[in-house]
């Protein structure tokens, strides 16, 4: 079995029994862009961290890295820290890590019951989420009249409404037409 070592501390790895480890320069590779570089890993049999904390931005990424590895018949081996009992190369390691998936999901849930009663509550009090719109009504009215008329300068219009053309195109075509966030300012 090969070992991978993710960090840049190695010598707690050590007590670990290697045979073939990866050497400094791609381990520091590995460690610098872990979440673009861990699929250079696959080819060992377990990937061992110093600490978890190491390994995700967060608990949901933690699960779906590991998830990842474990598709692809990787272990992984932290070795000090909280999550210091978690080898997913056995069956206790696995119940662990487990664990930590059912609370990774709980948490997630949470944070999107909450998010969603917060707009919804919001909703009730008349706010409306979202950017507000660049153009108010009279001046959408204005450009819809002026893009109308072939003589009108877009650049001298732009700058009477305050906005880049791209802007503009975005609320009224060329001939005048409403587009759709010309639509919306004046159904709000």
């Amino acid at each position: 079995m090969r070992f991978a070592f993710v960090e840049t501390d190695l010598s707690a790895a050590l007590h670990v029994c290697v045979e073939q480890p990866i050497d400094d320069k791609e381990r520091a590779f590995y460690a610098a862009n872990f979440s673009e570089g861990y699929g250079q890993v696959m080819l060992t049999g377990v990937l061992v961290v110093w600490k978890l904390d190491r390994m995700g931005r967060s608990l949901h990424h933690l699960v779906k890295t590991v998830s990842g590895l474990s598709e692809r018949g990787v272990g992984l081996k932290v070795l000090t820290g909280q999550g210091a009992q978690i080898d997913t190369t056995t069956a206790a390691g696995r119940l662990s890590f487990g664990i930590f998936a059912s609370l990774a999901e709980f948490e997630s849930e949470l944070i999107r019951e909450r998010t969603m009663a917060g707009l919804q509550a919001a909703r009730a009090r008349g706010r409306k989420g979202g950017r507000k719109f660049a153009l108010s009504k009279s001046k959408v009215r204005m450009a819809q009249a002026a893009m109308a008329n072939r003589d009108t300068s877009v650049s001298e219009l732009c700058k009477e409404l305050g906005v880049k053309p791209v802007t503009l195109y975005r609320y009224v075509d060329p001939n005048g037409n409403l587009r759709d966030y010309g639509k919306r300012v004046l159904e709000a």
